[in-house]
């Protein structure tokens, strides 16, 4: 399957972000503000966009906020964009991006905020949508593993096939 697009959108439904991806590479590259002065392409989300996609294949909401390649320190920026938007993140696949009549997946993960957590890491649930159908979190670990890879049983997991496909630093 191939990645058809990604959107993003905040508790009330608004976009935030939507992505279209084409067949072939798709390059996620910085690009400076004529607007500004600064020369770097620090901080444009182009990371971020990867972790979205990764989030989307059952992934951790706290990818996002606790950074490995900065010893999981807590980016508070994230963390409040988070708390305040409560985004949706949705994935859709397609077995081909040249014919508009295709066979689709569509996943949607959203954030609630966990009013149980005792811990930052445990701060946001996430509702799980395959296809609009609201599914426990080992449903859509099984049924994405099922329709990605057409694999079923327990092991490897769902994550541990994902790692041979796509390799990030998420």
């Amino acid at each position: 399957m191939y990645l058809k697009y990604l959107s993003i959108k905040d508790k009330d439904n608004n976009p935030i972000q939507h992505v279209e991806f084409k067949k072939g590479i798709n390059i996620i590259k910085g690009e400076k503000s004529n607007n500004t002065s600064n020369t770097k392409t620090n901080s444009l989300g182009k990371t971020t966009l990867l972790r979205c996609v990764d989030f989307c294949l059952a992934g951790k909401w706290s990818s996002f906020v606790f950074d490995k390649e900065l010893k999981d320190t807590k980016n508070n920026t994230v963390f409040n964009f988070l708390k305040e938007t409560l985004p949706s993140f949705e994935l859709v696949l397609a077995d081909t991006l040249e014919n508009k009549v295709t066979k689709t997946l569509k996943i949607t993960r959203s954030l609630t905020i966990n009013q149980k957590a005792k811990k930052e890491t445990s701060f946001f649930s996430t509702n799980n949508f395959i296809n609009g159908e609201l599914v426990s979190e080992a449903i859509f670990e099984e049924k994405i593993k099922k329709m990605l890879f057409d694999f079923q049983g327990d092991k490897p997991s769902l994550r541990q096939l994902t790692g041979f496909v796509a390799q990030t630093y998420l």
